[in-house]
């Protein structure tokens, strides 16, 4: 019954806005960097005159987010409810957009519908992992696959090498949270992501580790974000400092808020796709320093606008958390603001989903 009204309330949306429409199929709208990047899609697709629907499998703690914005969001859990959708109301949308690589089978449903989409492609090392043979025909006959960063066409381009880009934005936080900023008497080095070993929380605790004691003792490490279950011996190992600290994970504006404190965002991953928390810092006017191994890194010149490190070499980040040990006492730091405004602003976004649409036909 439930999916039955989602259909039907689906369905009168179609019928209500007259004009150009856009579907948008998601992973659960949780607070993280996906939805995040969602959420900016929406409005760009919106300030290109289209009306915007969201439908998921799943509830996600994000949602509001979407509704306050005016966009309905719709869940479905019954993957034939969801096959309907898309066979049946999918002839009302412009546009469908489709951002998980394990949706093939509904972009195997638009292909042969002949309908148009954007595969919206958030995943890099993952697909490595993720990739079944029955998602690989679908990855190899799409033309209409984009990815996040080079890094991640990249790996795309193992199996579809006709993937394009559509990198990420995020709305300039620096006047909401300017009252939040700050001076400490310690530096403070933030990571917001889960706690695990793929996004190099480890590499943080080592690399502070080795820090001499006197050094260790002029700063503090924040780790903001879930953590997950195998990884409590980094949690121990951590703890083992009283200048690290784990806090759960955060509302966006609270994660924020956080951030607006801190003095440098560190992003130690192992293999993500982009990082969002990165053009978020930059917008804050924080300094960054980043994984060479994090997609975002392609988009930085080292020492420039931000520092990039090995992740494989801890004593890499070492010598870059004592050369910013004091940041928070000097002048003349690295144009963070620019270099956000530069590459991850919500107007440079808005340009690239204009040429996409115009490319797409849309």
């Amino acid at each position: 019954m439930f999916n039955l009204i989602s259909f039907f309330r689906i369905l009168l949306f179609c019928l209500v806005h007259r004009g150009k429409k856009a579907l948008i199929y998601s992973h659960p709208l949780n607070c993280d960097g996906g939805t995040t990047a969602l959420l900016q899609l929406c409005r760009a697709l919106r300030g290109q005159g289209l009306s915007v629907v969201s439908l998921v499998r799943f509830h996600g703690n994000n949602e509001a987010a979407f509704r306050q914005l005016g966009i309905p969001v719709f869940c479905m859990e019954d993957y034939g409810a969801l096959y309907r959708v898309f066979r049946y109301l999918g002839v009302f949308f412009d546009l469908t957009v489709c951002n998980a690589v394990s949706h093939y089978q509904f972009i195997e449903l638009l292909e042969k519908l002949n309908r148009k989409y954007i595969w919206w492609i958030h995943e890099s090392v993952l697909l490595d992992e993720w990739m079944t043979p029955d998602m690989l025909k679908a990855v190899q006959a799409s033309r209409h696959i984009y990815c996040v960063s080079p890094a991640a066409q990249r790996y795309m381009n193992k199996y579809n090498p006709q993937s394009k880009i559509l990198s990420l934005a995020i709305d300039d936080l620096y006047d909401q949270y300017k009252s939040h900023f700050q001076h400490n008497d310690k530096t403070v080095f933030l990571d917001v992501a889960m706690v695990k070993r793929l996004k190099g929380a480890d590499v943080l605790v080592d690399a502070f580790a080795a820090l001499a004691p006197k050094e260790r003792q002029q700063c503090e490490v924040w780790f903001v974000g879930k953590i997950e279950p195998d990884s409590v011996p980094i949690v121990t190992a951590g703890k083992a400092f009283e200048q690290i600290r784990f806090f759960d994970a955060l509302p966006h504006d609270k994660t924020m808020t956080m951030m607006a404190k801190a003095d440098v965002l560190i992003l130690p991953s192992r293999g993500d796709s982009f990082g969002l928390t990165v053009p978020e810092a930059l917008s804050l006017n924080k300094t960054v320093v980043v994984s060479q191994q994090s997609g975002v890194s392609e988009m930085l010149e080292n020492g420039k606008d931000a520092y990039i490190f090995d992740v494989n070499n801890p004593n890499e980040l070492t010598e870059i958390l004592r050369r910013l040990i004091g940041i928070q006492n000097r002048s003349g730091q690295m144009n963070n603001r620019q270099t956000y405004e530069r590459l991850f602003s919500i107007q440079t976004f808005n340009e690239n989903v204009a040429r996409v649409l115009e490319e797409e036909g849309i």
